[in-house]
Order: structure tokens, then C-alpha cells, then sequence
């Protein structure tokens, strides 16, 4: 029993150690982040960060309790407070923090000491990420965790073109770059596909046939039939090329998920209706048959979509996009040759200026659903996003 202990001891700190050192995707700077992304050091309670980036007025809010917890004078202070720069402000893009301490006064810093001065050690990846921003404007596309602190890999530009870096950043928020003798991922060029009666918000899942050709699960809404939501179901080859495309209504809402697939049929569950439905199509996108998802049928289809799924990857290549939007993936398929399609969908949320935070419709929000291939070198080779406004 010693004996087992021992060595169930050594397999768990191999196993942790090893975590520790893979490289983990790290989310950008971006509109909201959990208390639990970010550690205060000292009595803040609420604190927003706004910067101009291309145009657009961006915000961040991070708290520990709600807004709302406050007077509503300090609310409406907090809401309106406008961005002031003096002679030593040193935060990128002309940014501002803002904060709310704990009796309730509200404080104004532009100067990237101060923002750092109330995270006391770097002990969060969000936390090396803001402050690799707040230094360089940057953000890290991926991290490892050391006892030192956090290894963040970046993008550099020399002479326009683009290398990693590794930056360094201590627990004590002190940061050294190391360039690397390595090429930034290749970027294909998006293209951008319109539709006019619907527009995608996204894809769903993905499966793919021997010849490399892929179907698609969607979602969108029908513009011509008051926004009501439909779902599709598009092939595409390994080129890039739509092979055809069909939609699917139900009254004012369709849905459907778990997109299967075997040597000559599709399959996907209609979700619509109060009981769900198996929907059979043949490869060249003709209905098949529509029957009911019961015990003996669910079983069987079970059975295909897990055969079918046994491609899929836990998680996309790192995403190189220069456009600032979010970007999601919600699964990716790989092919004998290694190549891999993710799906997802791609987000432009434009903060109105006209409306304060704490108010309903604050932020304009458009979608569409994004289909991105990468060659087995994590370059991309075509990128799609289709319906973003």
C-alpha cells in the first residue's frame, strides 16, 4: 500500500509538471474579465480600463462585487467619468484606468506604474497578459506557468516582418523579451461572404469525408422572415469551395446539433420541437427521411456520431487574425494529412458612445460564423467568415 502511494505520488507530479510546461492558449484583452482572472492587492472593488484601438473607444471591466452595490451618484460618477492625459501619461493607445476603492471613492490613474501598483505579485495568466499590454500594447498568444513566473510567447515585427518573442515576466511584474529564431504563423488572407436572406452567427460542428470535403452545422437568422432562426447545413471541398448549402425553418425558431456522418449519409437531431427528430441526408444534400429520436433509433445514431467524431481535436491551432474581433472555436476535425478545419464564429462588439455602462444595449454586438483551414504546420491556408457586418 506504501508502495502504491509512492508511486501514485510520482505519476501526479510528472503529470503536473508536464502541464505546467505545455504551452496554454491565453485570451486576449478583451471587454470583461472574472474576479478570479485578476488578484487585487490592495481595497479596489471595481475597476475599468478604456483605451481608443482603431477607431473604436474599447473598455475592460474588472470587479470583485457588482456595480450596483454602489450609490447610485457614485454609479453615475463612475459611468460618466471622462479620460484625462497628463504630461507623464504613459498608457497605450491614450488609456485610462478608473477604480472604485472599498469606502466608495473613485480614483483616475493614466500611468502604467499606477495599474501595476494594485496587482501586487503576477500570479494569474490574465494578469501577465495585462501587464504585457500595458507595457508594449501587445498581446501574448499563449503561456507557460514557471516557478520563476510566466513565459509569454509574442509577435514582433522587424522590417515587417513577423518573428515570436518570448517575454519573460516575473512574479514581481519585471519583464524581459528574448527574440526567437521563429516565423509568426503564415496568415491567409479572410474572405468575407454575404448573404442576402440570411445571415450565419455560426458554425456548429463539422465532420468530414474521406476526400477531405467537410460538412457544416449553422446557425442563423432568416432577415426576411422577422430575424427567426434557421439552421444550415453547407459542404465545402478542401479548397474552400461551397459545394451547396441548404436551410432549414421551423415556424420562428429551427435548431438542430451533433452533426454525424458514415460512408454515405449525414445525420444531424432537430432540436425545433418539443421532441426531437433524426434528419438523414444523403452526401449531395437531399432529405433522406425525418423520424423520431427513440430508444432504438437514438442508440444507432449514438453509434454513428461517436465513429464519426473519433477525427475531432481538442483544440484549434493559435488563430493569427489582425482584425481585433473575438474569435471562438467550438470544434475542428483533422485530416490524414494533417491538416485541420475548425469552426467557430467571429464577434465585433462596438461600444456605443452615447449610452452609459450600466444600461441595457450598451454595446452593439455582430456575428458570423468563421471556417478557418491550417496546414499540419499550423499555418493557415484559407480563412471564411461569413455575415460579419
Amino acid at each position: 500500500m506504501k508502495l502504491f502511494k509512492i508511486i501514485l505520488m510520482i505519476v501526479l507530479t510528472v503529470w503536473i509538471h508536464a502541464k505546467a510546461s505545455t504551452w496554454q492558449t491565453l485570451e486576449p484583452i478583451g471587454a470583461s474579465v472574472s474576479s478570479e482572472s485578476f488578484n487585487f492587492e490592495t481595497d479596489v472593488k471595481v475597476m475599468k480600463i478604456t483605451w481608443q484601438e482603431k477607431g473604436y473607444r474599447e473598455q475592460m471591466d474588472i470587479a470583485t462585487v457588482s456595480l450596483g452595490t454602489f450609490d447610485e451618484s457614485i454609479i453615475k460618477q463612475f459611468n460618466h467619468i471622462k479620460s484625462k492625459y497628463s504630461p507623464k501619461a504613459n498608457m497605450k493607445y491614450m488609456g485610462n484606468a478608473f477604480l472604485i476603492d472599498n469606502k466608495g471613492k473613485i480614483w483616475q490613474m493614466d500611468m502604467v506604474e499606477d495599474v501595476i501598483s494594485l496587482m501586487g505579485n503576477i500570479d494569474t495568466p490574465f494578469e501577465a497578459q495585462l501587464l504585457l499590454w500595458l507595457h508594449q500594447g501587445k498581446n501574448a498568444k499563449d503561456y507557460k506557468k514557471t516557478s520563476e513566473g510566466y513565459i509569454l510567447r509574442v509577435e514582433s515585427y522587424k522590417n515587417k516582418k513577423c518573428y515570436l518573442a518570448k517575454v519573460l515576466i516575473s512574479k514581481k511584474a519585471i519583464l524581459t523579451t528574448v527574440s526567437l529564431k521563429q516565423d509568426c504563423q503564415k496568415i491567409a488572407q479572410k474572405k468575407h461572404i454575404t448573404h442576402n436572406i440570411i445571415k450565419y452567427q455560426r458554425f456548429d460542428d463539422i465532420v468530414m469525408d474521406a476526400k477531405e470535403n467537410i460538412y457544416l452545422l449553422g446557425s442563423a437568422i432568416d432577415t426576411k422572415s422577422n430575424n427567426s432562426e434557421v439552421f444550415t447545413i453547407d459542404k465545402y471541398d478542401k479548397h474552400g469551395k461551397k459545394i451547396w448549402q441548404k436551410i432549414i425553418r421551423n415556424a420562428y425558431m429551427a435548431s438542430a446539433k451533433m452533426l454525424a456522418f458514415d460512408s454515405k449519409y449525414l445525420y444531424l437531431i432537430d432540436t425545433s420541437n418539443r421532441y426531437e427528430f433524426i434528419l438523414q441526408y444523403s452526401l449531395e444534400g437531399t432529405l433522406i427521411s425525418n423520424k423520431a429520436f427513440d430508444a432504438e433509433d437514438k442508440k444507432q445514431f449514438e453509434a454513428i456520431y461517436k465513429k464519426s467524431s473519433l477525427n475531432k481535436i481538442k483544440k484549434a491551432p493559435y488563430y493569427r487574425d489582425t482584425s481585433g474581433h473575438e474569435i471562438y472555436f467550438v470544434v475542428q476535425v483533422g485530416s490524414k494529412d494533417g491538416n485541420i478545419y475548425a469552426v467557430g464564429s467571429e464577434i465585433e462588439n462596438i461600444i456605443k458612445e452615447d449610452v452609459i455602462q450600466e444600461e441595457c444595449g450598451n454595446t452593439d454586438r455582430y456575428m458570423g460564423a468563421l471556417l478557418v483551414k491550417f496546414d499540419k504546420s499550423g499555418n493557415q491556408v484559407w480563412s471564411k467568415v461569413i455575415d460579419l457586418k
